[in-house]
C-alpha cells in the first residue's frame, strides 16, 4: 500500500525512451543506467551542442510546474457533499481525514477533526492539487486508509489519466450506504458505550458478536422477525436459517421433542439469535430509540459499528434490507405501518395457538401486547411453563386462574 507521506518527496531517475521521445521514470539509478546502456533510452535532455546532461535530483512528485494550472481553491474545487469514507482535506487545518458523516445543515463529521464547515473541505488528491502536499496525517488516518485501500492517488486525478474506459465496461457507482436517522444513530452510540459494548472491553471477535446479537434484537422487538432470521442466515451462512420454523401445537404429544428440534436446526436456536443480559437489552434500547422502526434501529447499530471501524459487519446487517418492497431507494414508504408479524402472531407462534384466539383475548381484556410478548421472551428455566401458563389463560375455561393472573399483569 503507497503511504501518503511516502509519496510527496522521493528521488526518481529518468532518461528519454529513444522509440517514443517520452521521458521514463525509473525507480533505481541501476535500472535507469542499464536501460541506458542497452541503447532503448538516452539521459533525459541531453544536449549534443553543449554536453550537459540532466542528472537525478529530489522531486516532489506532487509538484506540476505548468501556468495553465492555477492552485485549486476551497470555493471552486469543495463538491456540495462528501460522501461517508471519502478522504477529505481540510483547508483550514491543513489536515488529511476521513469522513464519517456526510455533509448535514452545512456540516461534515470527519475522523480527524470532528464536525466541520463542509465549505473548508475539498477531495484529497496532492497529485492534483500541490497545495494538499505539507497536509498533516494522524496515524490512526494513515493505518485506516492503507488498510481499506480509500485513496488511491493517479485513479482520482483524472486529467493525467492516460486510459480510457472502454465502452463495454460501463462504470460501476459503489453502492450508498444508508445514513439511517441521525437522532437514533447518536443514541445508539451512547447506549453502546453506556453498556460496555466496545471493541476496546470486549475485543473485536466478542465485539462483533455482540453487535450482531444486538441488531437481531431489536429487529425482532420492533416486529421484522423475517428481516431478524434472514440476518441470522447470512451471519451464519446458512439461507435455510431465513424460513419461517413451523411451529407446533402446545398440545401436540411431541410439543417438547419438536420445539428441540427447531432449536437445533433452525435460526431459532443461533447463538446470534439469542442474545441475553446487557446485549439484549441494548438492542431493545435501540429499538425503542427509533420508535420500533427496525430499518432505523438496525442502521443504528451499523452506523455505532462503523464509528469502530467495522464496516464489513455494518454491510451485513443493512443488507437484510436490499430489496424489500417496502424501500424505496435510500428512503421507505410508511415503513413505521407496515409490520410483517405483529405481537399477536408472535405470541401465537411463542405458545403454539392460533392467531386469531390470541387476538381476541388481547381485545377482550385490553392486554398490553407488546409486554405480554416481552415477557414470553424472558430466557430462563420457566421459559416453557410460562408458556404453558399462558397458553392454559386463553384456550382454557373463561376467567380461569391463568387468565386472571395474566390480566391483572398485563393489562393497560
Amino acid at each position: 500500500m503507497i503511504k501518503l507521506h511516502n509519496l510527496l518527496n522521493e528521488e526518481t531517475f529518468t532518461a528519454t525512451n529513444k522509440a517514443s521521445g517520452k521521458t521514463s521514470v525509473f525507480k533505481t539509478k541501476d535500472s535507469r543506467d542499464a536501460a541506458i546502456k542497452a541503447g532503448t533510452h538516452s539521459e533525459k535532455n541531453d544536449d549534443k551542442s553543449t554536453g550537459s546532461k540532466t542528472t537525478s535530483k529530489k522531486v516532489n512528485i506532487f509538484d506540476k510546474p505548468t501556468q495553465s494550472e492555477p492552485k485549486s481553491t476551497s470555493s471552486t474545487s469543495t463538491p456540495s457533499k462528501l460522501g461517508v469514507d471519502s478522504v477529505v482535506y481540510n483547508t483550514r487545518t491543513k489536515s488529511v481525514g476521513i469522513v464519517r458523516m456526510a455533509d448535514e445543515r452545512g456540516e461534515t463529521k470527519t475522523d480527524a477533526d470532528g464536525n466541520v464547515n463542509t465549505s473548508e473541505l475539498e477531495p484529497y488528491n496532492p497529485t492534483k492539487y500541490p497545495h494538499q502536499k505539507d497536509a498533516k496525517v494522524a496515524p490512526s488516518t494513515q493505518k485506516e486508509v492503507d488498510k481499506r485501500g480509500l485513496w488511491k492517488p493517479f485513479a482520482q486525478d483524472k486529467e493525467t489519466s492516460k486510459e480510457e474506459p472502454k465502452k463495454d465496461e460501463p462504470k460501476s457507482e459503489p453502492k450508498k450506504k444508508r445514513p439511517g436517522n441521525p437522532s437514533v444513530n447518536k443514541d445508539a452510540k451512547k447506549l453502546a458505550e453506556k453498556s460496555g459494548i466496545t471493541p476496546q472491553k470486549l475485543g473485536n471477535e466478542k465485539y462483533k458478536e455482540a453487535m450482531f446479537q444486538a441488531a437481531v434484537s431489536a429487529l425482532t422487538d420492533s416486529n421484522f422477525h423475517s428481516e431478524a432470521r434472514e440476518l441470522v442466515a447470512a451471519i451464519e451462512g446458512k439461507p435455510e436459517f431465513a424460513k419461517k420454523p413451523e411451529y407446533p401445537s402446545i398440545k401436540d404429544p411431541k410439543f417438547r421433542e419438536k420445539m428441540a428440534d427447531i432449536r437445533k436446526n433452525t435460526a431459532d436456536g443461533s447463538i446470534y439469535m439469542n442474545g441475553t443480559g446487557t446485549i439484549d437489552d441494548y438492542g431493545t434500547e435501540v429499538s425503542q430509540a427509533s420508535g420500533w422502526d427496525g430499518v432505523d434501529a438496525a442502521d443504528a447499530i451499523a452506523f455505532t459499528l462503523r464509528m469502530n471501524g467495522f464496516h464489513k459487519e455494518a454491510d451485513l446487517i443493512q443488507s437484510v434490507f436490499d430489496n424489500k418492497p417496502y424501500m424505496k431507494n435510500e428512503g421507505r414508504i410508511s415503513l413505521s405501518k407496515m409490520i410483517n408479524e405483529s405481537e399477536a402472531e408472535e405470541i401465537a407462534n411463542l405458545t403454539g395457538l392460533r392467531t386469531q384466539a390470541v387476538k381476541q383475548f388481547i381485545e377482550d381484556n385490553n392486554i398490553d401486547d407488546r409486554k405480554l410478548l416481552a415477557y414470553l421472551k424472558i430466557k430462563g428455566p420457566k421459559t416453557l411453563s410460562n408458556r404453558m401458563d399462558i397458553s392454559t389463560a386463553i384456550v382454557g375455561k373463561p376467567n380461569n386462574k391463568y387468565a386472571q393472573g395474566i390480566i391483572k399483569a398485563f393489562q393497560k
